[in-house]
């Protein structure tokens, strides 16, 4: 079965870039129009037109060398679509590709310039994004619970009440940090809707695959963590939605190992969905969440600290804390940003899913932080963006438990073995041993979790400050100087560590 689960994933990461869908380029009935705004921002940097189509045009910056450096997005009015900056006949919207913030300035004032030409920049005070329809999902959510529920009558099921800590430490956690995310990102709160039919589904589906495997079904908060930790890391259309709760509770289902499932059912469900993404680019939609997780100025903070509540509880911390180590190693730029944190302190350590000796748990993390950053470097050497990068790695691990374990006990035995003969040697190293063989309380682990996490925040805090998506977006408290451009030294909550006591000052400030 491993060799079968291993044999597919190879499968699916090997997608060729070019079953990707083809950009669109320059119409030639826009293009006059988009040579004309390219020519008026020729002082800001060298601008060239990418894209002009009946919705938007695309003015892509080149740094010195020729590379992209960024992009301006010069959109027409479109009732789905709603970006904060605006004049008379366009939108704008930047994207930075490069850490340079002079690559932002040049964008932002390009924007400037074409709005000076177009009656000027005014703000939209309620920017959205697209919200999708839900109406597919509401079809499949009755569907599916009707399903359940014929299924429930002819296998004459059985129906009990279960709710357990495992399930619901997550799930209380992960909605602190949905409650959290919604006071920056108004499209959480648009997102509300199709998370609560998720839930709706997830119910569902875990019944009916219960009734169908073992005919009855402990109803309980179990679905909770699967579906609200899916939603933390990508967005997914409607088809994408039903892909990953599908295969999250079949395979907690129907893929069990000693009475356990074996797969952590939002890191498969996540995967399944992302390698259809990248096999069949149209037929299901992602929104990834990398940097909108960062919107929020304390959100790496707030992990780090209320992923210790699930940590207190379970001893699943040598997990993260190896991850964390691992990926400093291997110099990942982007260790402490929120979604990394996620991943390794609250996706990958799944308690039914790991290994359950200490050793195990190390190679586990060792294993997740490594695949993480090659699964990384090859989605985007094949030209695909690289959201999934952080749950793919989780159900390989997963079907290599019991090789972790196995090796764990055997390097533990042997180590033991060559104690045993120092010992019998020197008789006074016998009380060392007896105290090395011991298991570390979980307060180490937890104090060593908090030290290799929370120093190195004051470094990454600025770095996680993002101009462009800020001035996008019109993030609350943010403010942006004379020349309208969001910088750190003007902010320095979102760019200093801990700040929440000035961020509640802020928020009182802002609504007097």
């Amino acid at each position: 079965m491993a060799r079968l689960w291993l044999l597919i994933l190879v499968v699916l990461f090997a997608a060729p870039a070019a079953w990707a869908d083809p950009p669109e380029g320059v119409n030639p009935e826009f293009a006059a129009e988009g040579q004309r705004l390219a020519a008026l921002v020729t002082a800001q940097g060298h601008f060239r037109l990418t894209q002009a189509t009946s919705q938007e045009f695309v003015l892509t910056l080149d740094d010195e060398d020729g590379r992209t450096a960024g992009m301006l997005h010069v959109g027409r009015d479109d009732p789905e679509r709603s970006p904060r900056a605006r004049s008379e006949h366009y939108t704008y919207e930047v994207s930075n590709f490069t850490p340079d913030n002079r690559v932002t300035d040049a964008l932002i004032h390009a924007a400037g310039v074409l709005a000076a030409h177009d009656g000027g920049m005014s703000e939209n005070p309620h920017p959205r994004q697209p919200v999708p329809d839900l109406g597919i999902l509401k079809q499949a959510t009755a569907a599916l619970a009707a399903f359940a529920v014929v299924l429930g009558v002819l296998r004459r099921g059985k129906v009990s009440w279960e709710i357990r800590l495992p399930h619901l430490i997550p799930a209380t956690v992960q909605v602190i940090v949905f409650a959290y995310w919604s006071l920056y990102s108004p499209a959480v709160r648009d997102h509300v809707p199709s998370l609560v039919l998720q839930v709706a589904m997830g119910f569902a589906a875990d019944a009916a695959f219960s009734f169908l495997r073992f005919g009855s079904w402990r109803f309980g908060s179990s679905p909770l963590p699967v579906v609200l930790s899916s939603n933390l890391f990508v967005w997914l259309d409607p088809h994408g939605v039903m892909l990953c709760i599908l295969a999250a509770f079949a395979t907690k289902t129907f893929v069990r190992r000693q009475g356990r499932h074996v797969l952590n059912p939002s890191a498969i469900g996540l995967s399944v969905a992302g390698a259809v993404s990248y096999l069949w680019p149209g037929s299901v939609h992602v929104g990834g969440l990398f940097h909108t997780l960062s919107l929020a100025p304390n959100m790496a903070e707030l992990m780090v600290l209320i992923a210790m509540v699930p940590q207190s509880r379970f001893r699943i911390l040598p997990i993260s804390i190896t991850a964390v180590l691992v990926l400093r190693m291997l110099d990942n730029p982007t260790v402490l940003r929120p979604p990394m944190v996620l991943a390794v302190a609250l996706l990958a350590t799944d308690p039914s899913t790991i290994p359950q000796t200490d050793g195990g748990k190390v190679l586990f993390g060792a294993f997740v932080a490594v695949a993480l950053v090659y699964a990384s470097i090859f989605l985007r050497g094949l030209g695909f963006t690289d959201d999934f990068a952080k749950v793919f790695p989780v159900p390989v691990a997963n079907l290599l438990v019991p090789l972790f374990d196995g090796v764990a006990l055997f390097v533990a035995a042997r180590i033991a073995k060559v104690w045993g003969h120092v010992t019998a040697r020197v008789d006074a190293l016998a009380p060392l041993g007896r105290w090395a063989s011991r298991p570390l309380p979980n307060l180490v682990f937890m104090a060593l979790w908090l030290g290799i996490t929370l120093a190195p925040l004051r470094a990454e805090k600025p770095r996680s400050f993002e101009p462009t998506l800020h001035w996008n977006l019109g993030t609350p408290l943010v403010v942006r100087d004379a020349d309208d451009v969001p910088r750190c030294d003007r902010n320095p909550v979102f760019c200093e560590p801990f700040t929440f006591v000035q961020e509640l000052a802020l928020w009182r400030r802002a609504r007097r």
